[in-house]
């Protein structure tokens, strides 16, 4: 079997960034934002240059003009204010912590806060909310959060959805 070509991500200083909004917009379940920074961001992987200025974006489907704010903010001062602010959010870092259990998504992360849990520690003494496989997220919480893992794993995800989106650009998996 031969090697999967993966692209370079020449514009990283950008999409790790969008991707702090991305990770945000999950946890809030803001399904249109997730899919609009879900495609920009894979647009903006497999761009071939680096990107020096948001302008460069104007003529990509898929990137409109709040995600070309962004990067020119981000390409301005190197972060994104927004992201700053609502990552110190209690609220979004409450829920951010509840989607670490296997199995835990944005609608029940949110049924967890609005049921007044405010920490994993909360959500063992009162599991009955929790299904059978969310249970075992739960006992399994701290390995299953191991930072090296949880970014092998990501990393992983991320190159085959680059891979793919690459491949779907050019025509080859029958999908635009």
């Amino acid at each position: 079997m031969g090697k999967i070509e993966t692209a370079e991500n020449k514009n990283q200083h950008i999409t790790k960034e969008l991707e702090r909004l991305l990770n945000i917009y999950e946890s809030e379940n803001d399904r249109g934002r997730l899919l609009g920074y879900r495609r920009a961001i894979n647009l903006i992987k497999i761009h071939p240059t680096k990107i020096e200025d948001a302008k460069e974006l104007v003529n990509i489907k898929g990137i409109g003009e709040k995600i070309r704010d962004k990067v020119c903010e981000i390409l301005r001062t190197g972060t994104l204010k927004r992201a700053i602010f609502l990552e110190q959010d209690e609220k979004i870092l409450i829920k951010q912590q509840f989607m670490k259990i296997y199995g835990v998504g944005p609608s029940v992360a949110n049924k967890l806060y609005n049921n007044g849990f405010r920490s994993i520690d909360d959500v063992r003494k009162n599991p009955g909310i929790l299904s059978q496989n969310q249970l075992i997220g739960l006992k399994c919480y701290e390995e299953s959060n191991d930072k090296n893992d949880r970014k092998r794993l990501i990393k992983i995800v991320d190159n085959v959805r680059t891979v793919c989106l690459m491949y779907a650009n050019k025509g080859l998996l029958g999908v635009r």
